[in-house]
C-alpha cells in the first residue's frame, strides 16, 4: 500500500573532534515585585534612611514595649481563669507582621522623638505625636478583609464572617485639618512600607504645621469677631447715650419756650400798675408776680450762657 520509504544515509563524520552539548533546564524567573522591593530597600540604605528591624536590629520604643507587655499580660490572664470564652478572646500570640509593625512603628516613633516631636497614645489606643502645641493621630495596622470561618463554641460548629488579616501593613493620619480628611498609603506587592518611612515623617509635620496655621487663622478670625461684637456694642452704647442727649436738648428747648411765654405773660400782668398792692389768697399781685419771673428763670436754661446751657446736656461726669 503506498510507496516505499527511502531513507537517506546520514553524511560521513569529518575528522575534527566533536563538541558535546549540555542542556539545562530553564532558571527560574525572578518575579519584578521582589526586585523592586530589594531595589527600594537597598536604595533606602544608600541614602541612610531608616529600615525596620527586618533590614536592621532595632530597639523598641518604650511605648511598643508598653503594648508586648500588655498584651502577653491578657493571655497569661486568659489562660489562668480557664474560661474557654475569655481563652478565645484573649488577644493571640505575636505574628511575623505584628513584630514588622511594631519594628516599622519603633523606627517611626524614633525618628519622630528625634526631630522635637512628643509620642503619647491617644485614648482610642492610636498614636500622637506632640508637634509645636499640635496633635497628630496616626496608626499603622495590618489591612484586613473579609473571610467566611467555621468555628465552634460549646461543642458546636457554626460559620460566620469575619475579618482576617492580609499580612499587608497600612498608615493613616487620622487627624483632620482643611485640605486633608485621611492620609492611608497601603502596602502592596511591589512596595513596603519601609520605603516610605522618610515621607511618613514628613506628613505627621507636615499635618502639625497645617494645624498651627489654622488654629493661628481661626484665632485671627476669632479675635475680629470679638472686635466686630464689641465696636457693635460700643455703636449702640453710643446711640443711646446720643438718643439721652436729644431728648434733654427737646427738654430743655420746652423748658425755653414756656420760661419766655411765661415773662411775655407777666411783662402784659405787671402793664397795669393800678393793681400791684392788691391781695390775692394772701399774696400782693407784685408778689405773685415775682414769683411768676422766678419761674420764667428756672425753666430757662439759657440764663447762665451757652456752657452752663450744654454742661446740663451733657454733665462733666458723663
Amino acid at each position: 500500500m503506498g510507496r516505499p520509504v527511502e531513507v537517506q544515509p546520514l553524511p560521513a563524520a569529518s575528522g575534527e573532534p566533536t563538541s558535546q552539548i549540555t542542556i539545562e533546564p530553564a532558571k527560574p524567573r525572578k518575579s519584578r515585585s521582589n526586585k523592586r522591593i530589594v531595589e527600594e530597600r537597598q536604595s533606602a540604605v544608600d541614602r541612610n534612611e531608616p529600615l525596620t528591624r527586618t533590614a536592621r536590629h532595632v530597639k523598641d520604643h518604650p511605648i511598643i514595649n508598653n503594648w508586648i507587655a500588655e498584651r502577653e499580660r491578657q493571655r497569661r490572664e486568659a489562660s489562668a481563669s480557664r474560661n474557654e470564652w475569655a481563652i478565645k478572646n484573649a488577644p493571640g500570640p505575636i505574628t511575623e507582621v505584628d513584630r514588622r509593625r511594631y519594628s516599622l512603628l519603633s523606627v517611626l516613633l524614633n525618628e519622630i522623638e528625634a526631630k522635637g516631636g512628643r509620642i503619647s497614645t491617644s485614648p482610642k489606643g492610636n498614636l500622637e505625636a506632640r508637634i509645636e502645641g499640635e496633635t497628630v493621630e496616626f496608626q499603622i495596622r495590618e489591612k484586613q478583609r473579609q473571610s467566611r470561618v467555621t468555628t465552634s463554641f460549646a461543642g458546636r460548629s457554626f460559620s460566620k464572617v469575619e475579618l482576617v488579616g492580609t499580612g499587608k501593613l497600612a498608615f493613616l493620619v487620622l487627624t483632620y485639618w482643611p485640605g486633608h480628611h485621611s492620609t492611608e498609603w497601603r502596602e502592596t506587592n511591589s512596595v513596603v512600607l519601609d520605603s516610605r518611612l522618610p515621607e511618613m515623617v514628613a506628613r505627621i509635620f507636615e499635618g502639625a504645621k497645617a494645624l498651627k496655621a489654622w488654629h493661628l487663622q481661626r484665632q485671627t478670625e476669632e479675635e475680629q469677631r470679638r472686635k466686630a461684637a464689641a465696636e457693635r456694642v460700643e455703636r449702640q452704647r453710643q446711640a443711646e447715650i446720643e438718643g439721652k442727649y436729644r431728648q434733654k436738648l427737646i427738654e430743655l428747648a420746652t423748658d425755653w419756650q414756656t420760661a419766655t411765654i411765661v415773662r411775655d405773660l407777666v411783662a402784659v400782668l405787671r402793664s397795669n400798675e393800678g393793681v400791684q398792692n392788691q391781695d390775692v389768697s394772701g399774696k400782693s399781685v407784685a408778689e405773685w408776680l415775682a414769683w411768676a419771673d422766678q419761674v420764667a428763670n428756672d425753666l430757662d436754661a439759657t440764663r447762665n450762657g451757652a456752657a452752663a446751657f450744654f454742661s446740663m446736656i451733657k454733665p462733666q461726669s458723663s
